[in-house]
């Protein structure tokens, strides 16, 4: 009496792991229903959101005198049904050209410890980041740029989809002439 060919496949498992032949076999049986499987799975995940944040730097309003110091402002401003997350913290890393010194080369906003209560995960009100400088006395006048990488994690508030994301930020400042007295 042949075995059937179940019985064959059942006597092809050595130590609970189907032989190699069995397996080569199965592959391309599988590949169709795992292509669905992935797809049904990507059209399931939740779509990241149309609306953008936006990130909005104010330069110092007017030419900065040379030894002096000045402040712009970072904003975030997400659209309506799109939160920003406390933790990880929202993390600003600056560079600065020659001529121009950072107070602090990298601001932080938010948690930098995890969260218990999910109430707590979105800022309740998003202050503005304030990057103060200092120009130098010998700096050169003109415009000088300063530059950076500002990170946070935004969430839409309706499908609970959330991505941290990467943004390049930069502005510039107008480094006014040297005062002769």
């Amino acid at each position: 009496m042949r075995p059937s060919k179940t019985t064959a496949a059942a006597g092809r498992m050595v130590c609970g792991f189907i032989a190699a032949a069995t397996l080569s076999a199965l592959v391309p049986a599988l590949a169709v229903p795992l292509a669905t499987i992935a797809t049904s799975i990507a059209a399931a995940a939740p779509a990241p959101p149309e609306g953008e944040v936006k990130v909005v730097v104010t330069p110092p309003p007017t030419p900065v005198a040379p030894g002096s110091h000045a402040e712009a402002t970072l904003v975030l401003s997400p659209p309506q049904g799109i939160k920003i997350n406390r933790f990880p913290p929202v993390t600003l890393k600056l560079q600065a050209p020659k001529g121009i010194s950072l107070d602090s080369a990298e601001l932080r906003q938010g948690s930098t410890e995890p969260l218990e209560n999910p109430e707590d995960f979105p800022f309740k009100t998003l202050d503005p980041m304030k990057i103060r400088f200092a120009v130098a006395p010998a700096a050169s006048p003109g415009k000088a740029r300063i530059t950076g990488k500002l990170n946070f994690v935004f969430c839409v508030a309706r499908s609970g989809y959330c991505e941290r994301t990467t943004r390049d930020v930069g502005f510039d400042v107008t480094v006014a002439p040297a005062r002769t007295n």
